[in-house]
């Protein structure tokens, strides 16, 4: 039966090859596992390429209502593009908050 645990698996089968069977040596190697620590949480950097990721999608999203819009209403596409999409210079922002550090960075 699979447990939604990896390692009770590994556990189990464990016991079963060299305690129950006797099917392999006690001195056999284990392969190595890495079961999840307790309070372990998300990777930050992961956390922060998912933010930006859904902030591209958030001003793709926009680009495109803002273009269509521009079309259905006869606008002017020179006029469109002359203009910038975000709040603020992407140089200095991110997701949509003003960076804050040291200013060499």
């Amino acid at each position: 039966m699979k447990s939604e645990y990896q390692w009770l698996d590994k556990y189990d089968q464990f016991v079963e090859e060299r305690l129950v069977k006797c099917s392999k040596a006690i001195t056999d190697t284990i392969h190595r596992n890495k079961p999840p620590l307790f309070g372990t949480t998300e990777n930050p950097a992961s956390n922060k390429i998912r933010n930006q990721i859904s902030v591209l999608n958030s001003d793709c999203n926009l680009f495109v209502r803002l273009y269509i819009t521009c079309q259905a209403r006869k606008g002017n596409l020179q006029e469109f593009f002359r203009h910038e999409s975000h709040g603020g210079p992407p140089s200095l922002s991110c997701a949509a908050k003003m960076r804050s550090g040291q200013k060499s960075e």
